[in-house]
């Protein structure tokens, strides 16, 4: 069976892909981040916008016209709404830019936009699987596994963060860890 993004029972065999099998963040992250970031620019707009509207909030008498003062209030409704657009954008762009790839012989990780790092690990060096989950990530069915490979006393971990249904991929890399042959097997 091919792994997929729906939960499998636990009963199910769970293997790896004959080709590769994209797994990425999980989506919901992409859309708590997106609606933190309205809800805190839409503070700071509240904010600033009250404190324009309401001069006894300011306990200081400005000698400032009220033309200069409605051009600061434009620029910094500006400001914000550039660092609220950047900020969208790359919560965006670092999702989507993003992925890992999973086929019967590699785990690949592929980040960035305009400079792409490609880390290719072999899962015949693949030594453990944990997985991290906190109590929202169990709920929400996200978490991290973490891969330990390792060769001739050198390791390397990757962590793959956040990805939706980790405990699928959990069972299905121990699984390849329990079934692989011993390098000095004849």
């Amino acid at each position: 069976m091919i792994i997929s993004r729906k939960p499998q029972p636990k009963g199910e065999d769970v293997e790896l892909p004959e080709s590769s099998h994209q797994v990425k963040e999980h989506s919901l992250l992409l859309v708590f981040r997106m609606i933190g970031i309205l809800s805190f620019f839409f503070v700071m707009q509240v904010t600033v916008t009250l404190l324009i509207l309401m001069p006894s909030a300011i306990p200081v008498d400005l000698p400032i016209s009220d033309s200069a003062l409605l051009i600061i209030v434009i620029v910094a409704e500006l400001a914000m709404g550039i660092l609220e657009a950047v900020m969208l954008l790359f919560v965006t762009l670092h999702w989507l830019t993003t992925n890992y790839y999973i086929t019967r012989e590699h785990v690949i990780r592929y980040a960035g936009i305009m400079s792409v790092d490609e880390h290719i690990f072999e899962l015949s060096h693949l030594r453990s699987v944990e997985l991290h989950q906190s109590w929202f990530g169990r709920l929400c069915h996200y978490g991290n596994i973490t891969l330990r490979f390792a060769v001739s006393g050198y390791h390397e971990d990757l962590t793959m963060r956040e990805i939706a249904y980790p405990k699928l991929y959990e069972r299905a890399l121990k699984k390849h860890i329990r079934e692989k042959k011993p390098a000095n097997a004849f």
